[in-house]
């Protein structure tokens, strides 16, 4: 994992070590040669100077800088009618020395930026915001407690998990529809399930288990499909089937394991015990995040915040606290830029801090259209503004400006 502390600063390019990172996963798409997909995984990609605009690239296609009208980000783009894998290079550096899970992030993207002619072209999909309901959450970890059971067993074992876990997604269908699900998985679980298989295969069941072990309460919804889909693509390989030839957006993974091994009409003795157990727990959870959610709207409309603008870039932990008719809560954000500039933690042991104390580095995103924090004790000497555990630098024609209790910041 990245060092936690280095959400919170910048690295100098250096183009020497970027291209040495672009020749390590050439390597290792020269390695695959094809054998996990069919096709070579080398795609156009380009690492970014998100100050400077300066790039790396395996190939011509964008002259010298990265065009200020692209975001500098770590996705895949489509360029001048061609699709690039592409990587802020603070976002590289994070890695520190650890140069597996660098790789699987540059696999991860470049995948993405090769799904199009995979799958057919591209893809936007829909909210499953109907995994923040409980039932649907209790279905949704039924399934994939259910499929990391049968990954682990054999025989007649692997066969009743496996059922059980597909009773459990046709019940959930059922009730809700299947929203945005099966484009997710495709989307995200391939490109998972390619990044393990071709970096680090031996860490993907260990990558499951914790997955499953960590995955209840808030934050299914925004993060569904990373994992879920790289269960099913697991699974699937599991059980022998020649699932990838065909695949298309419209696939759903769920679907291919069941015309494989069936779906019981009833539920098995494995399902209901599985359902019982993990609604035990998410009934408790979900008594404790309704005291949580009073508690955080209460805290946003009586103590003093600092506001600016939801267009921005966020970087730190995927903790989310769905807010009804209020907002969305990210915990742990680290870091948080855009046009006004940039706010940061201070430190990592003010983070922890903070962390521990339930809630207040809590950074809203709020459903009127703008980001806020906590800022008792806020300091402002115009393009450096501090708080109690954050900094704020200010580009050039911005200012805080108080507005009652609250600061807001705005253009000049």
């Amino acid at each position: 994992m990245p060092d936690i502390n280095s959400f919170t600063k910048t690295f100098p390019f250096d183009k020497t070590k970027a291209a040495g990172y672009l020749r390590q996963w050439e390597d290792l798409c020269k390695k695959d040669s094809g054998k996990l997909w069919g096709v070579s995984l080398y795609v156009p990609f380009v690492i970014i100077d998100e100050e400077t605009r300066d790039i790396v690239v395996n190939q011509d296609g964008f002259g010298d800088k990265f065009p200020e009208e692209l975001v500098a980000g770590t996705t895949a783009i489509k360029h001048k009618d061609q699709f690039w894998a592409t990587a802020n290079w603070n976002a590289v550096e994070r890695y520190g020395d650890d140069g597996t899970e660098r790789m699987e992030m540059f696999v991860h993207e470049a995948f993405h930026a090769l799904q199009p002619s995979l799958f057919g072209g591209e893809t936007d999909f829909g909210s499953n915001a109907h995994l923040n309901e409980l039932e649907a959450r209790v279905l949704f970890l039924v399934e994939m407690s259910a499929l990391l059971t049968a990954i682990k067993s054999s025989g007649e074992a692997r066969f009743i998990a496996a059922r059980s876990a597909l009773y459990a997604r046709m019940k959930r269908r059922e009730k809700y529809g299947s929203m945005a699900e099966a484009p997710a998985e495709l989307m995200e679980g391939t490109a998972n399930y390619t990044q393990y298989m071709v970096v680090n295969p031996n860490a993907y069941i260990p990558y499951l288990e914790n997955e499953v072990e960590k995955t209840q309460g808030d934050g299914i919804a925004r993060n569904f499909g990373y994992f879920s889909g790289a269960m099913y693509c697991y699974v699937l390989d599991v059980f022998g089937v020649n699932w990838k030839p065909g695949l298309t957006w419209d696939s759903d993974l769920g679907e291919i394991l069941s015309a494989e091994i069936g779906v019981p009409t009833e539920p098995t003795c494995f399902f209901d015990e599985k359902y019982k157990n993990i609604m035990g727990i998410e009934i408790k959870l979900q008594e404790e995040k309704d005291r949580k959610i009073y508690t955080i709207i209460n805290n946003f409309t009586t103590r003093p915040i600092l506001r600016c603008s939801l267009e921005s870039d966020r970087g730190g932990t995927n903790m989310f606290i769905q807010l009804p008719n209020f907002g969305e809560i990210r915990r742990g954000v680290l870091q948080c830029s855009g046009a006004f500039g940039r706010m940061f933690v201070n430190s990592f042991d003010e983070l922890m801090k903070v962390l521990q104390s339930d809630g207040e580095f809590d950074f809203l995103e709020h459903k009127d259209g703008y980001c806020a924090v906590f800022a008792e004790g806020l300091q402002n000497d115009g393009k450096k503004v501090t708080g109690a555990y954050w900094t704020m630098e200010l580009n050039e024609g911005y200012e805080i400006v108080a507005d009652g209790n609250n600061y807001e910041v705005r253009k000049i």
